[in-house]
């Protein structure tokens, strides 16, 4: 509030900070953490691991990184906040073996469209953890 008994550069100064006071900031909204983990079920006689597995961003807030091989059991993406999905690729070996897919953590398993993939949302400056687990299934002797 600008004093009446001011003078007028006073109520001036008193004008520009009310204009500022409501001026929109121009900040970039702060960036989460998803944890993208792989396990690997293997069945008798199955050899999968988890870097035979790759994932994707299909949609999303800007990922980084955007695709990644499983080097770890767990990946750290940078992520903006809303949703996401995320796809799964395959060493060629495995697709004819592969068995269950799983979802666990705070993604949803998804549904349509893609191979395999998940879905989230992630709110501002949030860190959360989607656990993907496939079941490697027995390779099949011919002959």
């Amino acid at each position: 509030d600008c004093d009446k008994n001011e003078v007028e550069r006073a109520d001036f100064k008193c004008i520009a900070d009310a204009a500022t006071e409501h001026t929109p900031s121009n900040t970039e909204p702060e960036t989460s953490t998803l944890n993208v983990c792989k396990e690997v079920v293997n069945e008798p006689g199955a050899n999968g691991e988890p870097s035979d597995f790759s994932f994707r961003f299909e949609e999303g807030n800007n990922p980084t990184p955007r695709e990644f091989e499983v080097e770890e059991q767990c990946t750290a993406v940078t992520i903006g906040p809303g949703d996401f999905v995320v796809s799964e690729g395959v060493d060629i070996g495995f697709t004819e073996r592969l068995g269950a897919f799983e979802v666990s953590g705070d993604c949803s398993l998804g549904t349509g469209g893609f191979f395999r993939f998940f879905t989230g949302q992630i709110g501002e400056g949030e860190t959360q953890t989607c656990t993907v687990t496939n079941t490697v299934e027995t390779p099949t002797t011919t002959g």
